[in-house]
This record gives structure tokens, sequence and C-alpha cells, in this order.
């Protein structure tokens, strides 16, 4: 029977003994790590925050190209959460950089989502960023904890899973794996999923931009067409709260990606098609920059 102290005792372990197994102490340290080193020195006139759906769909150096102006794409992944992309915003104003403007992009289904812990991604924000995270673990895990902990391991070591960590930066992200199982894809998003408690950092972003005299801007990750085309509910009460979250919105629902442009995932674009949705993104901004 496993109890809670065994799985405490676990959770330990898997960090502790990480690099025996030849693995990294938390998972996607090296997205993090790659995005972060683009701070040291780099400028952007205008800057991508965001998720997975953002890494796959938005090559910046074409946005550059298109707009005229230097571009940075700072995706992480969606376990980020928005609490990620706010402290990411966070990280890039403390290392000087000031954008004209700054997307944010989330997966479609980002408020469906359970809060990312406030106290984890505030780490991000440190220079030593990651190195004090597993630190964190071990002095944090309790009961309390205990649901986030079971769902690290069983991740951890779940064979069918790719490994976080095994995979190569290719075109200023990670690599994708094998195509997304079709029958995977859900018939529609539920406004009914929906999680009271995704908005708070929203609302900081906003303030943020707002404190800083940014633009701030949120687009709607694009999303598999079934599943796009028949979530119209969902997107309306996201929108709604999108807004009321101070931040404008590109679009009331996002691109569609239609099934033989798919990724690995119902939000990745295959790489083959990233440059097509940065210039149809880019081409819907102009054609809405007048309501910005």
């Amino acid at each position: 029977m496993i109890t809670a102290a065994s799985i405490l005792l676990l959770s330990a372990a898997v960090i502790e003994g990480t690099s025996a197994l030849g693995r990294p102490s938390l998972p996607y340290e090296k997205i993090y790590n790659f995005q972060i080193a683009k701070l040291e020195h780099a400028r952007a006139e205008q800057l991508f925050i965001g998720d997975s759906s953002l890494g796959n769909s938005v090559n910046a150096q074409l946005w550059t190209k298109l707009s005229g102006e230097q571009t940075l794409n700072l995706a992480l992944t969606g376990a980020f959460g928005y609490e990620g992309s706010y402290w990411m915003l966070r990280r890039a104003l403390s290392a000087g950089m000031r954008p004209k403007i700054v997307y944010l992009m989330q997966t479609s289904d980002m408020l469906t989502r359970r809060p990312v812990d406030q106290e984890l991604l505030a780490e991000i924000s440190d220079a030593k960023g990651l190195a004090r995270l597993a630190a964190w673990w071990r002095s944090r895990m309790n009961l309390q904890e205990l649901s986030s902990a079971f769902d690290f391991i069983q991740q951890y070591f779940d064979e069918s899973r790719p490994n976080q960590e095994n995979f190569d930066i290719v075109n200023d992200y990670m690599e994708q794996h094998a195509r997304v199982d079709l029958a995977k894809i859900p018939s529609a998003l539920s406004e009914g999923e929906i999680n009271a408690t995704k908005p708070a950092y929203l609302e900081k972003i906003a303030s943020l931009c707002s404190s800083e005299g940014i633009k701030c801007i949120y687009i709607h990750g694009p999303l598999a067409e079934p599943t796009c085309k028949n979530s119209a509910q969902y997107f309306q009460a996201a929108d709604e709260i999108i807004r009321d979250s101070g931040l404008p919105l590109l679009s009331p629902q996002p691109m569609c990606i239609s099934i033989e442009q798919l990724g690995d995932a119902v939000d990745h674009v295959a790489p083959s098609e990233k440059d097509k949705f940065t210039s149809a993104l880019f081409d819907l901004m102009q054609m809405s920059s007048g309501k910005f």
C-alpha cells in the first residue's frame, strides 16, 4: 500500500537521484535555460512570451524580417502556465529589455488548467533560476503538494511519454516527437471546465504591462481544427475573462490547425508549417493594429 510518507520519500529520491538516472532535476530545464540565456545579450523591440503553442508556431527571425523590428521568442511550456509567462516578462524587464510590444500566446485550454505553485514559478525571476528549484522541492514538499508530487512522479516514470529533456533545440524551440494520435483530439473545449483561479496571473501581467508602459496583447495559441471549430462557447467565455483581466485580445478565436498541419500535439503546428503560421499571424496583426 502506498502511503503519503512513501510518496514523499520517493519524491525526494527522484529529485536527489536524477543525475544517476541520467535526467536533470526538473522537467524542461533545458528549454528554460535556453530561453533565459537569450536575455544576457539579446535586445528586442517586439517580444513573445507563452508556452509550446507559441514555440511551435512563431519564428522570431521571420517576424523580425516581416516587421522590420528585432523580435525575440521566449516560449516556455504549458507546464509553466500564465504564472511562468508573468515571471518571464519580469525577468526580461529586469535584464534591461524594454520592448515596444509584448505578445502573450498561451495554449487555448490554459484557462482550464490547474494553477502552478507561485513560489516555484517565482524562481524564474531570480538570477540563480532553476539552480534553486531542487532545494525548493526538497524543503517544501508536504501533504499539500502531494498531488503535484504524485503527478510529477507519474510523468517521470511513464515510459509512454517522451523524456522531457530528451530533445534538441531546433528552429529556436524544442524539437517535436511523433505526430499526435488523431483519435485523441478532443471534440471541443468546455466553458464548464474553466478554472476560476486562473485569471489572477493574467491580471498581474496586465498590471505589469500598464505600469511599464508596454503594449501587451493576448493571443490564443493555434488549435487542431476539429476542436477549434466546435468550441465557440468556450472561447466566448474565455474571451470575456481575458478582456476583464485588462489584456486586449488579438482575435476572439485561435487560428485553426488543419489535420495536415498538426504536429505532435493538438496545439502544436508541425515544424514544416511554422513559417506559414508566423506569416498568417503577422498578417492578422497588421489587419488588427488599429484596435490596439
